[in-house]
Formats: C-alpha cells, sequence, structure tokens
C-alpha cells in the first residue's frame, strides 16, 4: 500500500507542478506538500477513510470521520455505521446494550 500511496503522490506532485496551474493567482506554491508528508496524509487516509453510500448501498465518495475511526472492529460488533441521506454525516447506533467499559 505504501508504494502506491508513494506513485499516487508522486503523480499528483507533477500534476500540480504544471506550468497550467503555475500560472494561476492566488496560490500559494511554496506551501505544497513535500513528496513524504503527501504520501504520509496518504497512509493516514487509507487506514482511517470511510466509503459512503447511498440507500441501495452504492458507493458516493469517501470521507473522513474522527469519531467513526476510533471504533475498533468486531467480529461480534456492538453497533452500526450508517450516512444521513441528505447531510452524509456518519451516525453510529448501538445494535445490542453496551456494558461498561466495551
Amino acid at each position: 500500500r505504501m508504494d502506491g500511496n508513494r506513485m499516487l503522490a508522486d503523480a499528483a506532485l507533477k500534476l500540480l507542478d504544471s506550468r497550467k496551474l503555475r500560472a494561476k493567482k492566488g496560490l500559494d506554491w511554496a506551501r505544497l506538500p513535500a513528496l513524504e508528508d503527501l504520501v504520509k496524509v496518504l497512509c493516514c487516509l487509507a487506514c482511517n477513510d470511510f466509503s459512503i453510500w447511498d440507500e441501495l448501498i452504492l458507493p458516493l465518495g469517501l470521507g473522513v470521520y474522527p469519531l467513526g475511526a476510533l471504533l475498533n472492529h468486531s467480529c461480534e460488533p456492538n453497533c452500526v455505521l450508517y450516512y444521513a441521506p441528505k447531510t452524509h454525516a456518519q451516525v453510529i447506533r448501538t445494535i445490542r446494550h453496551v456494558k461498561e467499559g466495551e
């Protein structure tokens, strides 16, 4: 996964370095991230992102939800995630009683 993120980051930086983009005014090109910084962000995203689906479970995109990222996987879950259709807000719902400390 790290190699794929490195290739993606390298491609993104090359695209951002195009003369056409550099000609745009109002952008601070000195603030572009270094390759390693961009790779680190992509790796963090890959570990903490969530797919967002519609009512038919068709993918709409992905999002970063800090509270959802704190949840651990379980083969016997006590909650489920879903996304509010209009706002795409992540909603965590319990599906059974949750014991203290669980």
